[in-house]
């Protein structure tokens, strides 16, 4: 009776032990494959970028069609903006970018290729430029 007890015992351990080990394993696994949502406090079509002299970065960015929070900081010495542009056309605008500062705007995009550009003089000539791909 003994070693049946300690048998009864040793399995009960083990079963408690492999649960203990598998649960968390299966919830690491779980929270690893995610939700397909962005995390908390940035929108799942948030695009940001830098604006220094004479650079946009970075050169090239992407994101999912749909609603887009475009943030633009500032990392230069001297103001920008930025214009989202289509071809020949404005899509969006953030009129100025104060040194050492960031600012959003909201658009609403379809798939395609447009050009991010600070058009104040001189600006875009001297490389401030870059592409957004949206899919």
């Amino acid at each position: 009776m003994f070693r049946q007890h300690g048998r009864s015992i040793g399995r009960r351990a083990a079963r408690a032990l492999a649960a203990g080990l598998v649960l968390p394993a299966l919830s690491l696994l779980a929270s690893a494959c995610g939700t397909g949502k962005a995390p908390a406090g940035r929108p799942a079509g948030a695009v940001e970028i830098q604006l220094k002299e004479f650079a946009i970065e970075p050169k090239v960015v992407s994101a999912g069609a749909g609603e887009i929070t475009l943030t633009a900081r500032n990392v230069g010495s001297t103001e920008h903006n930025l214009v989202l542009e289509q071809g020949d056309r404005s899509v969006a605008e953030i009129p100025v970018v104060g040194v050492g500062k960031a600012e959003s705007v909201q658009v609403k995009l379809g798939p395609g290729t447009y050009a991010l550009v600070c058009t104040l003089p001189g600006h875009r000539d001297a490389g401030m430029v870059a592409t957004l791909t949206v899919q």
